[in-house]
């Protein structure tokens, strides 16, 4: 890695921490190269703008969270409810480390002031849904196309809600894998089999 890499890496982990702390209302180019003990022109010559800096963070959150989420080996075992568990409750233990809940929350806000913004997430969603429905297809052989998009477009949105709730709401992951996944069968299959799976 060289050293611009090095320092544009830096300036990223000043920038998440001072996202956590103050929120993006209370980010500026200003705080940021305060942060890094640079100058505002230095910090310019990596990140011209508040946007591209914003930018560079998203593509840097996503790519990371989405190595996360690959990483994450799983074979399924034949059982559609307890492999679907399994993975949801991956999946929450992944939103649950760390800082992703609180930075990805701030960035979602802010992308729904900032077109590029809008536009990388949208990318990240769409990559995502793939991604899911390659696990859920994996899991189901038998599920339609249709079928396992339906899945995916109630899956997604469940992890969205989960990002922003999960500091306000008591939870419980297992009882939440539990739920989501038997929300899932039933979308994969009709009730009576999605009843039959549990």
């Amino acid at each position: 890695m060289t050293k611009a890499e090095l320092k544009r890496r830096f300036i990223l982990e000043q920038t998440e921490a001072l996202l956590i702390n103050e929120g993006g209302a209370g980010l500026s180019m200003r705080k940021v190269a305060e942060a890094c003990g640079m100058s505002l022109g230095n910090l310019q010559y990596h990140y011209a703008t508040r946007e591209t800096l914003l930018e560079a963070l998203l593509a840097s959150f996503i790519a990371n969270y989405v190595a996360l989420v690959q990483a994450r080996s799983f074979q399924p075992t034949g059982d559609i409810h307890r492999d679907l568990t399994h993975i949801l409750r991956t999946g929450l233990e992944l939103l649950d480390e760390g800082d992703a809940s609180p930075v990805f929350k701030e960035l979602w806000a802010e992308a729904q002031q900032s077109d590029s913004l809008a536009a990388e997430l949208a990318k990240y969603y769409s990559e995502l849904a793939s991604f899911y429905e390659t696990t859920l297809k994996s899991l189901d052989q038998t599920a339609d196309v249709q079928k396992i998009k339906r899945a995916v477009s109630v899956l997604m949105p469940l992890f969205e809600g989960y990002c922003v709730t999960r500091g306000a709401l008591p939870h419980d992951r297992d009882e939440l894998a539990e739920i989501w996944a038997f929300a899932i069968c039933a979308t994969l299959h009709s009730r009576h089999q999605a009843l039959d799976l549990i």
